[in-house]
């Protein structure tokens, strides 16, 4: 953390959770923003942000808190899947995100930017995710796009997918 910063990390295990931080640069109290206010706990600012500590201390962000999705109760946090269907050499581009479901609240879905001449189907994609991640993260329905809404900073405008 930056001189006079404390950062915890706010969870129900020793691993990744919300990120809260402390000190003299953070804010007080929202102006005119009561609502905002109630992320402000006895000095400690709750960031949004989820992410974890290693043994240096130094932080990792993995995500924001509403983009986490909660299929049957497993949180899910967009980044781990993307990472994983972006192995696929003809996978340009992909955003992973929550959708509702009747029976597991929610499930995942993806959307995905393939190369122009790519014979990459969705069998192949759920293939590789069968393989490489735990049975709650397989996404269950995958469309191609041809582009992913991003901020100007690259950042995936998640709210623009749903």
């Amino acid at each position: 953390p930056a001189p006079g910063v404390n950062i915890k990390i706010m969870n129900d295990s020793n691993s990744e959770g919300e990120i809260w931080i402390k000190g003299k640069n953070v804010i007080t109290k929202y102006w005119n923003n009561e609502r905002a206010d109630k992320n402000l706990v006895d000095g400690w600012l709750k960031t949004g942000d989820i992410g974890y500590l290693n043994e240096q201390n130094f932080l990792f962000l993995k995500g924001r808190k509403d983009d986490i999705i909660n299929v049957g109760g497993e949180k899910v946090v967009p980044y781990e899947i993307e990472e994983v269907v972006k192995q696929l050499s003809d996978v340009e581009d992909v955003a992973a995100y929550g959708i509702e479901n009747e029976i597991f609240g929610q499930v995942i879905k993806l959307q995905v930017v393939k190369s122009r001449e790519s014979d990459l189907d969705k069998s192949k994609i759920l293939i590789h995710c069968m393989k490489n991640l735990e049975k709650f993260k397989i996404p269950t329905k995958i469309d191609f796009v041809d582009k992913i809404p991003k901020t100007e900073y690259g950042k995936v405008k998640r709210f623009m997918l749903k």
